[in-house]
C-alpha cells in the first residue's frame, strides 16, 4: 500500500504490526474485537504523531539523517516519516530493534524484474 501521509504510513505500519501479533491468552472468537479495537487504536495514534505516545528517532535514509516518529508497545514498534521527494515511510517490528535501521530509495524498480 502507498501512504499518502506520514500519518497514514505510521497507521498502515501499525496495522501491518497487529496484523501478525495479538495476544496469545485470546481465542480466534475475540481475535476479531481486539483486532477492531487495536486498529481504531492505531488509527487514532497515527492522527497525532505530535503526541505524547510518540517520540523521534533519527535513521538514515540514502545515508541522510532522517526524523521519524517513533513508538513502542507491547506489541512491537512503528515508526513512520518522509524522506526526500516526499516520499513517506512506514515500518513495523517486533523483537528485533528499530535502531539499527537504515533506508534506501529504489528509483527504478522495474529494473527489479
Amino acid at each position: 500500500l502507498e501512504a499518502t501521509s506520514v500519518s497514514s504510513a505510521a497507521w498502515l505500519a501499525g496495522s501491518g504490526l497487529l496484523s501478525v501479533t495479538w495476544p496469545a491468552q485470546l481465542d480466534h472468537t475475540l481475535r476479531d474485537d481486539w483486532l477492531d479495537q487495536q486498529t481504531e487504536a492505531a488509527f487514532e495514534l497515527a492522527d497525532d504523531l505530535s503526541g505524547p505516545d510518540w517520540s523521534t528517532l533519527s535513521l538514515p535514509v540514502d545515508g541522510v539523517p532522517t526524523s521519524f516518529h517513533y513508538r513502542e508497545s507491547e506489541f512491537g514498534w512503528v515508526l513512520a516519516g518522509s524522506a526526500e521527494a516526499g516520499v513517506h515511510l512506514g515500518a513495523y517490528g517486533r523483537g528485533m530493534s528499530a535502531y539499527g535501521l537504515g533506508f534506501s530509495v529504489v528509483k527504478d524498480i522495474a529494473s527489479y524484474e
